[in-house]
Parts: C-alpha cells; structure tokens; sequence
C-alpha cells in the first residue's frame, strides 16, 4: 500500500468516527476525530462542513 493511499484510509477513518461521535451528539469528541482527519487529508470537503 502506497503511502498517499494509506493516509486517505486513515484520514477516511478518523472522518466515520467523528461523523458517528456527531449523531451521538459527542460534539467536542467529533471536532477531535475531524481534526485528525483532516490532519491526514487536508482537502476532505466532508470533514470540512461537518466541522464548520
């Protein structure tokens, strides 16, 4: 696995937790989870307006 790929699947995985931390309401939990996301993938759209 090259590393551009291994870094979209870590920053998709961090962008499924913080979405799921949304819905439960954990807020301060989910800003983390996209931050982190978009620490891997800076032009996550998604992790971007979820955050916003």
């Amino acid at each position: 696995m090259d590393y551009e790929r291994k870094t979209r699947v870590i920053a998709n995985s961090y962008y499924n937790m913080g979405l799921e931390r949304a819905k439960l309401r954990d807020l301060s939990g989910a800003s983390e989870c996209l931050k982190k996301s978009l620490h891997f993938n800076k032009y996550m759209t998604d992790a971007r307006n979820l955050l916003g």
